[in-house]
């Protein structure tokens, strides 16, 4: 085990949620519309550092990912 980080004894990282929705609408023959909408309040990843690996930039990255705000738009046509 790793020494803690100084003011740290227990090595934890803050709590982060996020609110990601998706809308498809299919009323168009053959096509389907789809939108998505990930961190919808571009919240912000708490800080944490561990053990080097995964973590070098701030973050967990294996839990969170620093795009913030994210929406997409796919169209697909089936013939």
């Amino acid at each position: 085990m790793l020494p803690a980080a100084a003011g740290n004894a227990t090595r934890t990282v803050g709590s982060f949620a996020t609110t990601n929705l998706e809308f498809t609408y299919e009323g168009i023959s053959s096509t389907v519309h789809t939108q998505s909408i990930d961190n919808g309040f571009d919240e912000k990843m708490p800080f944490a550092i561990g053990d080097g690996y995964g973590d070098e930039f701030g973050y967990a990255s294996s839990q969170h990912y620093p795009r913030g705000h994210f929406r997409a738009f796919k169209t697909m046509f089936r013939f």
